[in-house]
């Protein structure tokens, strides 16, 4: 870093906040005014560990910025950084040896016991932060969830360091409170409005939903840049690709068959009509000669409502990225996940399971997707693209899709690049162009 440069931290407390973040890393990353750092906190006694995920390498190499966490150095507290290199280990240990699961969830409790309340050494660790800009998710605005968050960056934002919140995720549901099995709207609607210079939703619903559940917050839609079309390029063209990941050790794991089928779950708590969703593996599963993957959420979804003898010929792939699968696949079925927004941006055919979802949603009226009401219908679509091939999209329904990601997740940005005009936001905030 040289001095003229002025810090951006990224504060990570997930997988899922980095691949929203890492499109606007790759925007500041290119401009040579600013030193990039991006940092797993502790929050809700989970460690974000931002140097785990598949594009971290790609980022390192290409432009030496370092992915790190508050555990990796002194002044934290030796004994926490030696559990936290432990539980590292043994995290990877039990990918080679099953009997590794006990002392590894054993050394995870212990861990996250000691990564809540008051921590007092945060205050060391991030004394020598000069940041010009936060950057974090939606947590920022919920109190009691960190201590990084009620006090250190409390007293940066009074001190006047300019946080920004970018929401993770983006909702599709017209519920504002979709996750019933979620006590969130009851830990959100005492709180003070918080020190957020923005706070920034993909799409109109988000709003709607952050306006009921924080009425003190005021949310700005911006479009969703992890569906930034020119980071989705780089994702499968640069990141998913030899040297940075051996994509085809993942798709060795995949059934052969035609066509190829890729159910996306949303967790179970999202309006889900569980029988119906069972049903639905099942009929798909048991097509003669069909190729189907089944991801779980990639927040903590346990695939564990299902035997394995009533789907034996399909593959549970967790571990595999679901940019990989979407590009694998004929068509990706799901009951309401934003991955939907990806594969459309792939021009992939996507099905949205109605008859598995009893909220209402922003595809209900099939504009930019097929809608099945019914097992049926989803059975005789596949049955026939056996026999006679997926048909092409036709160049009007590509232009309907486009004109729905314009509208629900560029928000309204024609070009679709969502992370550049979230830094021109930020930057202009400064009386910068």
């Amino acid at each position: 870093m040289n001095e003229s440069q002025k810090n951006i931290i990224f504060l990570n407390r997930a997988y899922n906040d980095l691949d929203i973040q890492l499109s606007l890393i790759k925007e500041f990353i290119e401009d040579k005014s600013f030193n990039i750092r991006v940092i797993g906190y502790p929050c809700d006694g989970d460690l974000g560990t931002p140097q785990y995920h598949e594009a971290s390498n790609y980022i390192k190499d290409k432009y030496n910025v370092e992915f790190e966490t508050v555990l990796d150095k002194a002044p934290a507290p030796l004994f926490l950084r030696l559990l936290y290199k432990f539980e590292r280990f043994l995290l990877k240990a039990k990918k080679i040896n099953f009997l590794i699961k006990i002392p590894h969830v054993a050394t995870l409790i212990l861990l996250r016991h000691f990564l809540r309340g008051d921590l007092y050494w945060l205050d060391k660790v991030t004394i020598d932060w000069k940041p010009y800009i936060i950057i974090i998710d939606e947590a920022f605005t919920q109190k009691g969830r960190s201590y990084m968050i009620d006090k250190i960056l409390k007293d940066r934002a009074e001190q006047g360091t300019a946080i920004y919140v970018i929401q993770t995720g983006q909702t599709t549901y017209l519920d504002t409170s979709p996750n019933k099995s979620s006590n969130y709207k009851v830990k959100t609607l005492d709180n003070p409005r918080s020190l957020a210079r923005r706070f920034i939703v993909p799409n109109l619903l988000d709003k709607a939903a952050v306006n009921a559940n924080s009425p003190l917050e005021n949310p700005e839609v911006h479009g969703n840049i992890r569906m930034d079309k020119e980071w989705i390029k780089t994702l499968h063209n640069e990141i998913l690709a030899p040297p940075y990941m051996d994509k085809q050790k993942h798709l060795d794991k995949l059934p052969d068959g035609k066509p190829r089928v890729v159910f996306m779950l949303s967790k179970l708590g999202y309006g889900i009509r569980l029988d119906e969703l069972k049903d639905s593996i099942r009929a798909v599963a048991n097509i003669d000669g069909i190729g189907c993957a089944i991801k779980p959420h990639t927040r903590g979804m346990k695939f564990d409502f299902m035997s394995s003898s009533e789907i034996d010929n399909c593959a549970i792939v967790p571990e595999i990225p679901s940019a990989l699968l979407i590009e694998w696949a004929d068509i990706i079925l799901f009951t309401g996940s934003s991955i939907a927004f990806h594969a459309m941006i792939l021009n992939k055919r996507v099905g949205f399971l109605q008859n598995c979802q009893y909220l209402e949603t922003t595809f209900d009226d099939g504009k930019a997707c097929y809608v099945f009401d019914n097992v049926g219908q989803l059975t005789d679509l596949l049955n026939d693209w056996q026999k006679n091939g997926a048909p092409k999209i036709s160049d009007e329904k590509l232009a309907s899709i486009n004109n729905f990601l314009i509208e629900n997740v560029y928000g309204g940005n024609k070009d679709g690049l969502t992370a550049k005009h979230y830094k021109e936001i930020i930057l202009n905030d400064y009386g910068r162009e």
